[in-house]
């Protein structure tokens, strides 16, 4: 749930009215849309849960950022823009294809790793009709001699520019030309051509230990020479025994039950319930633009 301003007493109110239907769990904002400190403060019940992210300074010169990066990603741009690796905007319903199966290809290396994989292909069609057009996301591929590398959802606001969602081939006679990271240095780039003054590269899990399963992509996001970030989001549990039987139970069901379930529902269905959500996202980034521009 993502509320604008800091009116602790709607704020209240709005839970409360909640609570008459019985949820188990209220999440209170994201590493996108944290609560205002006041609610989180005073809001009865509210537990807060830390968040991490890497932000870029766009304010800075190009060559700064680019001195800001560690050797290994100042390689890995080099040799990218050596193979002839380009990156461009989806614009057209064949770009966007290749997008969708280069998701598809990651969602299944995600779904053997027992990680959540949730976007189906009706989900980039929907964003690339209307936020792409509104200004609220842009879509990006990196190819190689017409074969795609890798791709990247990005969110637009009045002053940033977020990681949203990634995806990338692992034919090892292409990863080599370093598609995603000519993707990272191309939106960056694109977002002080727009007159963005922040870059976040996504939600990171900040760890040490090599065999954590996000210890990898940790690794590749601190390399670019941002700063990590804490962001505070809110939880308020209105029935611990819901909430027990929700994570013990009916979570691990949906892990193992979701992905049949994409393949059996209907593209059409899934583009109806999409857009039935689109516009309510909209709403929240429309809001947040107000916010930043006041």
């Amino acid at each position: 749930m993502n509320v604008d301003g800091a009116d602790l007493g709607f704020a209240t109110e709005l839970v409360n009215i909640i609570r008459r239907s019985a949820p188990a769990l209220v999440r209170w904002g994201d590493h996108y849309w944290p609560p205002a400190p006041a609610v989180l403060a005073g809001c009865s019940g509210i537990r807060p849960v830390v968040r991490h992210i890497i932000e870029q300074d766009l304010t800075r010169d190009e060559d700064a950022l680019f001195r800001g990066m560690k050797d290994e990603i100042r390689r890995k741009i080099r040799r990218a823009s050596k193979d002839g690796v380009v990156v461009t905007e989806v614009a057209t319903d064949a770009d966007l294809r290749d997008y969708c199966r280069l998701s598809q290809v990651t969602n299944g290396r995600m779904e053997a790793q027992r990680q959540a994989a949730i976007y189906p292909d009706a989900f980039f069609a929907e964003v690339f009709r209307h936020m792409v057009p509104a200004g609220h996301a842009v879509l990006l591929l990196a190819r190689s001699e017409g074969i795609p590398l890798a791709a990247g959802m990005f969110l637009l606001g009045g002053e940033w520019i977020t990681y949203c969602h990634g995806a990338s081939t692992r034919d090892r006679a292409l990863t080599v030309k370093q598609g995603p990271t000519a993707m990272f240095w191309h939106a960056m780039r694109l977002g002080k051509t727009r007159g963005l003054t922040r870059f976040s590269m996504g939600s990171v899990t900040p760890t040490d230990d090599p065999a954590h399963p996000h210890y990898s992509v940790y690794a590749f996001k601190r390399m670019w020479g941002g700063v990590l970030t804490e962001m505070t989001s809110g939880e308020i549990v209105l029935s611990r025994l819901k909430l027990a039987f929700q994570d013990r139970v009916l979570s691990p069901l949906w892990e193992r039950a979701y992905p049949i379930y994409l393949q059996g529902v209907k593209a059409s269905d899934i583009t109806r319930v999409l857009r039935a959500a689109l516009p309510a996202l909209e709403t929240r980034l429309f809001r947040r633009l107000a916010r930043e521009r006041s």
